[in-house]
């Protein structure tokens, strides 16, 4: 029993790194390449990846806040959020506003979110949610500030990875870019990634609880509904959309309630 007991810590551990590994730039050791299965999988610790972007992030902001006021700390903040995932979903954000809003038809839209390159469309997504989470995050409370980047980054994730339980996978393999992406999440995995998204949630007031949760379902929805419209289905790049749709809708709803 001591011995499986050992094993299945073991197993979900290899199960975070993978996570940390897949989902951000942030430094760990893994064995080997993992499998699909194991990438499916190790989805459900999302949150976690971004719980340990947020407090990179809070850490900036808190060194930054008393000497250089808060909308300079909330531009630390928000970069080094980004540094510390490669742009992971920012990059999805822009694919996706540049397939979405230059693509007429199904195939179209993946063509175009296939081009690594950033049209206009991308351009302007990245500028107006990067200068609306700045600014939304100077308007937070010193004391806060912490709390919400932790809700920010955990419920989010929750919420995309979510998608990939409900909807299915649509790119192509001849399609698909260099990086992989998990295209299956059971449902117990899908309600560890919930259950792990939520917890931030209980360090906040009630109001702002249900204003953030209203908001996620909400865009979640949302994102899902266009998302299986448009491609009867999901990208790599939809759930990074999805992400940071998420992240700005959270973000407004603890600025309104707090």
């Amino acid at each position: 029993m001591k011995r499986e007991f050992k094993q299945g810590l073991q197993k979900e551990w290899q199960q975070l790194l993978i996570a940390i590994q897949f989902y951000s730039r942030i430094p760990v050791r893994i064995d080997q390449a993992p499998e699909a299965t194991q990438l499916n999988s190790a989805s459900r610790y999302a949150p976690i990846v971004g719980a340990l972007v947020a407090l990179i992030s809070a850490v900036f902001y808190y060194l930054g806040e008393p000497y250089v006021g808060e909308t300079s700390a909330a531009i630390l903040a928000v970069g080094m959020g980004i540094l510390a995932t490669g742009a992971f979903h920012e990059d999805g954000l822009a694919d996706s506003a540049d397939g979405f809003g230059g693509g007429w038809d199904r195939r179209q839209v993946l063509e175009i979110m296939k081009d690594s390159r950033i049209g206009t469309y991308g351009s302007c997504a990245l500028i107006i949610f990067l200068s609306l989470k700045v600014d939304l995050l100077s308007t937070l409370s010193s004391s806060s500030v912490l709390i919400a980047l932790l809700a920010v980054h955990m419920l989010s994730r929750a919420a995309a990875v979510s998608l990939i339980h409900t909807m299915d996978y649509v790119r192509l393999g001849e399609q698909s870019k260099v990086k992989p992406v998990a295209k299956h999440l059971a449902s117990s995995d899908t309600r560890i990634a919930l259950a792990l998204g939520l917890m931030p949630l209980v360090l906040l007031p009630g109001t702002a609880v249900i204003a953030s949760l209203s908001a996620v379902v909400v865009v979640r929805q949302a994102c899902q509904y266009y998302f299986n419209k448009r491609l009867a289905g999901y990208t790599g790049d939809c759930l990074g959309a999805c992400e940071q749709c998420c992240e700005l809708a959270i973000l407004i709803a603890l600025v309104v309630s707090l």
